[in-house]
């Protein structure tokens, strides 16, 4: 979705690419787009070729070199709707699924359906405990994963808890990781 901690990286991913002559497919609503081209007005002009465009509604799958991801609805608050991912990662007859789901409010991302058994839940940690503007909270993202019966959960988009690493780890229990910023997410599952 549009909000900075979600989009702005965008602009040295762009840059990266560039030196390498490199496009980057930017799957987004229009809301999203409408807002980096407002924001970064260099990276998307028409006549720099680095950024493709391509629209992506919740619903919607996109195959890439053996990886499907699918969008599902979330909502981060009432009016500001935002996408949680499915993503089915192919390997022969194997099929590894993830959902990452951050600022989605306090609801599942839906369809449900399409989450259960999932081998990894990836869901948003801004708050320790329980919930607080547009955030579920680390309790009920570990009672999400419980429902779905996900092999394994983990807790990321870390907020600032106000405690230590240890400390936060033990009141989340063993059975919950914390994902952080270079973490190999592969690494957490099952």
């Amino acid at each position: 979705h549009k909000h900075n901690d979600h989009c702005y990286g965008i602009f040295d991913l762009v840059r990266t690419r560039s030196l390498d002559n490199l496009p980057l497919t930017v799957h987004a609503n229009q809301t999203t787009r409408d807002t980096l081209m407002q924001a970064f007005p260099s990276c998307f002009k028409p006549e720099w070729p680095y950024v493709q465009f391509e629209p992506w509604q919740r619903g919607e799958h996109i195959h890439l070199d053996g990886v499907t991801i699918e969008g599902l609805e979330t909502h981060h608050y009432p009016d500001i709707e935002t996408t949680a991912f499915l993503l089915e990662f192919h390997d022969g007859d194997v099929t590894t699924r993830v959902v990452y789901a951050t600022d989605m409010g306090t609801d599942m991302p839906s369809p449900v359906k399409r989450l259960v058994d999932v081998d990894l839940f990836i869901g948003d940690g801004t708050y320790l405990g329980g919930p607080g503007k547009g955030h579920p909270g680390t309790d009920r993202v570990i009672e999400m994963g419980e429902d779905i019966s996900a092999g394994c959960t983990v807790i990321t988009h870390v907020g600032h808890w106000g405690i230590t690493a240890a400390e936060a780890e033990a009141r989340l229990g063993p059975d919950v990781a914390i994902c952080r910023d270079g973490d190999d997410v592969a690494s957490f599952l099952p």
